[in-house]
């Protein structure tokens, strides 16, 4: 019935792959930008990058500490990303877009192209399963685009060589295995694979044609490549190095192989967890599990077997055998490294399933009855396929217009912290959600000095509310073991607010958070339950309570939801290690939400082990969350990052000519002297130009501190504008290279012409130092003012 040359499909199995493509098209819309799901950790402070290039025209990435350039991953992800948010959607249907595209790119290549049908479905079945199903599809990262742009340009390369080396489906193939190349460091192979058709075009071409084809990919490829390497990789390659070589630690292909195994060891130990949800896709990944050997090893063999993809097996070599056998630094579990290789083992899989079928059905002597037999297996497996719920839904798919729990987590604290809020945070992932206007992390003075040095309620007192959500909450790495859970615990913190998001598959969301002030008050919090939200007020009278405790983690679980609104975050541990998963009984922070009567009846029994540290009644009333999204975002401002506490003190306005006092002769800027030959200081009229020498962390000037006054504490004050790159300025004391409190970390974009640098006491200080701060290249900075002021009393 169904010829075995490639280059003939009846029109009858065209219809029925182009139904099926639809089809699953339409199901890859759904999952990927309609999807009621848990929003993922990195998806909430990865679309800082975006943020910044929309508010500020520049891609960096602040919330990870790179305020100059994005180094964490490429830039074309988070490029498209903004793009699509400035065209008018929401961040998570604008992180959407290029993969349903690319999904939607190669399935409409392989509806014309001249494989064999039993690859044709196999290819598109395996790439869904793989990719949208098997995959948790967490769009803000650039996995998703990567495997979809890799496979895409695959099947364009393989259906242009099978249409006699056709040349636009070779120049598309290219440019969307340099887009896989560009999306994130793990797909650095992916490019590599266009070889496999540079030799096979020399060898089955005429010199003149073949050279023609190959200058096609050339150019294909460098039309993303050559913008690639010279805006990002070249320039940035200090950068990149520097961040990517504590990841990827030394080691062989021993090593990054071990470490593949041990992933499949756990979605092996999962399995049980995923089978009722996703019975096709585990069934067929059983093989896997049992032999523990990767896809990357079985897949490619098995597509080689088809005549009509044998260069796509090729191709996908390289890419698939670097993340076995290369790759070291791969997250456990994580799957978006290895869709790749799931997508080529699922495809061959499937691809000889459907071989067999369509055997069978040329072995049926009529035609009709052979056209029914292809049409009822071909819309049975389409049923398995979409019985299968995606990774990320579990055993429940809603669906959702817009998923905005980060949207709702800020309107709701800037509804609790006030529309110009300074918040500060250890957490990445509460830039947003937080509701800062002025968002500064306190991670260097809370969490990185050797010994918690800070007053702490003189450091805190400046911040309207201190966020902390679930991850890392357990992280620190100061000698006492504190973190702001842990200060909230003792009572140097109180709670101002909270937010308990929609939990949707898990018991706990992890977007919910706690925010803390230095000063006691009136406890407001807002909850998600069913997509519907809910505010809560502090009420002696009120007929509901808010419960926070230290428990076991085995107490007050809610596994089986039993509290609608609940929420968990950790203490500091011994190691840093996530506590999560480990199965110890670490003490963990509950947060719950309930009725007065669920509060003694379900809430105290269960409670025996546990140290109270709130329990606050109040009132529950539903909230309109669609007003309070369109309210948020009428009134919303453009939040502002800050590298270091002395700038965030000015940034935001705490410190201004308004509310200090300046104590003359304590520093004078006609003091400043040279500290190495590299450097240079040049006065221009009343200002003085500082140029350090191209070393980070060399000393270029400093101006010496008068000790004859006594002043228990109190700022220096800088003015000026940094010219180029990036400068520290402290105060250094006796020791030699000892910092006293806090450097003002200064950038060129920072925005900030002021600074405001605490010091404890003049008697311990010597002399306040510029260094560079900017690594493999000079810095710059225009000094125009220094002095030492005192704040004025509150009014």
């Amino acid at each position: 019935m169904i010829s075995s040359d490639s280059r003939t499909m009846p029109g009858y199995y065209q219809l029925l792959f182009a139904s099926c493509l639809l089809i699953l098209t339409t199901a890859a819309i759904l999952y990927l930008g309609f999807l009621d799901r848990q929003i993922m950790f990195d998806e909430t402070h990865l679309q800082n990058p975006p943020y910044m290039l929309l508010h500020y025209g520049r891609l960096t990435f602040p919330v990870h500490g790179q305020f100059d350039a994005m180094v964490v991953h490429p830039p074309i992800h988070y490029l498209g990303m903004a793009l699509f948010i400035r065209c008018g959607l929401s961040a998570f249907h604008a992180a959407a877009v290029m993969p349903i595209l690319f999904f939607a790119a190669a399935g409409g290549l392989l509806l014309f192209s001249r494989m064999a049908p039993a690859v044709k479905f196999g290819l598109l079945f395996g790439i869904f399963l793989g990719a949208l199903v098997w995959n948790a599809t967490y769009v803000v990262r650039p996995d998703l685009s990567l495997a979809l742009a890799w496979i895409a340009g695959l099947i364009a390369l393989e259906a242009g060589r099978l249409a006699d080396w056709d040349s636009k489906r070779l120049f598309a193939g290219s440019i969307l295995l340099a887009y896989a190349t560009a999306a994130h460091y793990p797909g650095s192979f992916c490019w590599t694979g266009i070889f496999v058709y540079f030799v096979w075009a020399w060898f089955s071409l005429p010199r003149r044609q073949a050279l023609r084809r190959i200058a096609i990919m050339i150019a294909g490829l460098g039309l993303i490549g050559v913008p690639y390497l010279l805006f990002f990789i070249i320039p940035l390659r200090h950068e990149i190095i520097a961040f990517m070589n504590p990841l990827q630690v030394a080691g062989d292909p021993i090593d990054a192989f071990h470490r593949h195994i041990q992933s499949y060891e756990i979605w092996r130990n999962a399995r049980a967890l995923f089978a009722g949800s996703q019975p096709l896709v585990q069934a067929l990944l059983a093989p896997l599990w049992s032999v523990l050997v990767p896809a990357a090893f079985i897949g490619p063999p098995l597509l080689f077997a088809f005549r009509s993809t044998r260069g796509i097996a090729l191709a996908a070599l390289p890419q698939v055998l670097f993340i076995a056998l290369g790759a070291r630094y791969k997250l456990l579990g994580a799957t978006g490294y290895y869709t790749p290789e799931m997508m080529i083992y699922l495809a061959a899989v499937i691809s000889g399933v459907l071989a067999g079928l369509f055997f069978l059905a040329r072995r049926i002597p009529s035609r009709t009855g052979a056209k029914v037999f292809v049409l009822f297996g071909l819309a049975s497996l389409t049923a398995m396929v979409l019985h299968d719920n995606p990774s990320v839904a579990g055993y429940r798919v809603r669906y959702t217009r817009s998923l905005n729990d980060l949207d709702l987590g800020r309107a709701a604290a800037r509804e609790i912290a006030g529309p110009d809020a300074f918040i500060g945070s250890t957490s990445m992932g509460v830039w947003y959600t937080g509701g800062a206007t002025h968002f500064y992390n306190v991670s260097p003075e809370v969490l990185y000095d050797p010994a918690l040095s800070i007053n702490q309620k003189e450091y805190f007192s400046w911040f309207d509310g201190l966020v902390v959500d679930q991850l890392e909450s357990w992280t620190t790495w100061n000698k006492e073991r504190t973190n702001l859970t842990s200060l909230y615990l003792a009572g140097d913190l109180h709670l101002k607010g909270f937010w308990l998001a929609e939990r949707h598959a898990k018991l706990d969301s992890d977007l919910s958070w706690m925010m803390f002030s230095a000063q006691q008050g009136p406890v407001r919090g807002y909850v998600m339950h069913d997509n519907r939200m809910y505010r809560f007020e502090q009420a002696q009278d009120g007929d509901n309570v808010f419960f926070s405790a230290v428990c076991p983690i085995t107490e007050l679980m809610n596994t089986g939801r039993q509290f609608d609104f609940s929420g968990m975050l950790f203490l500091p541990s011994q190691t840093n290690e996530d506590p999560r998963g480990t199965g110890s009984p670490i003490p963990v922070i509950r947060m719950l939400l309930v009725s007065k009567e669920q509060f003694q009846r379900d809430v105290l029994p269960a409670a025996a082990h546990c140290k109270v540290r709130d329990q606050i009644a109040g009132r529950v009333t539903l909230v309109d969350s669609g007003v309070m999204l369109e309210q948020g975002k009428a009134t919303d401002r453009t939040i502002r990052f800050y590298r270091s506490f002395p700038t965030a003190l000015a940034g935001a306005n705490r410190l201004n000519a308004g509310n200090t006092t300046r104590i003359p002769g304590v520093v004078e800027l006609n003091g400043i002297r040279v500290a190495n030959p590299q450097s240079r200081v040049l006065w221009r009229g009343t200002t003085v130009d500082v140029r350090t020498a191209p070393t980070r962390w060399w000393d270029a000037a400093s101006i010496p501190i008068d000790h004859a006054h006594s002043m228990a504490g109190g700022f220096i004050y800088v003015r000026g504008r940094v010219l180029d790159g990036v400068v520290g300025i402290s105060v250094r004391g006796q020791e030699v290279n000892t910092i006293l409190g806090s450097e003002a970390i200064w950038g060129t974009h920072d925005g900030v012409n002021e600074l405001y640098i605490p010091i404890t006491s003049l008697d311990d200080s010597v002399q306040l130092v510029i260094r560079n701060q900017r690594p493999n290249a000079q810095s710059e900075v225009l000094i125009e003012d220094v002095a030492v002021v005192v704040q004025r009393p509150h009014q």
